[in-house]
């Protein structure tokens, strides 16, 4: 598989996602319960030693305890995929989610879309460069995720940033 260069990281262009091994749907209470039961801590690194297979060599996922634990499993039994890591607002800062992804060994982080979003709609994207700041002190590349692409094309003009995640589920 093609790879190109995230900071100094060499990537994949196809990188795994992993909204559904946390039951992340954006399609209801119930479809994010069905991909909860479904992905269990083994399906979910079945899921990553298949993506190695293919030639994938990065996954994104969050900074959150249920992620560290299966992709900590998953690399004492060998597994080599390299993680970037997202925000997790909900456990503390997002700069404490960037110490936390740093302190796990890997070389990425992107803020989380929601909250960039949020920030975007209410005119406060100025909110984003002490992070970005941050991410640059600690080692990291360092990404912005959003779900509203006016929030990528604001961070293109005004952050200096190694990576955007822009996810469309509509």
């Amino acid at each position: 598989m093609d790879t190109i260069k995230i900071g100094s990281t060499e990537v994949s262009r196809f990188i795994l996602g992993s909204n559904p091994f946390s039951g992340f749907s954006h399609q209801g209470h119930e479809r994010d319960k069905e991909m909860i039961h479904y992905y269990t801590c083994d399906h979910i690194k079945e899921t990553l030693r298949t993506a190695e297979s293919l030639g994938i060599n990065t996954i994104i996922a969050r900074a959150d305890h249920h992620m560290l634990r299966v992709l900590l499993e998953y690399w004492d039994e060998g597994g080599t995929l390299q993680w970037f890591g997202q925000t997790c607002p909900e456990l503390g800062s997002h700069t404490r989610s960037m110490d936390r992804v740093r302190n796990a060994g890997a070389p990425a982080c992107h803020i989380h879309g929601g909250h960039a979003d949020h920030l975007f709609a209410n005119d406060r994207c100025k909110d984003l460069v002490p992070l970005v700041e941050h991410a640059r002190r600690i080692g990291l590349a360092i990404g912005l995720a959003g779900h509203n692409p006016d929030t990528i094309r604001w961070a293109e003009r005004n952050l200096d940033v190694d990576y955007y995640m822009c996810a469309y589920y509509h």
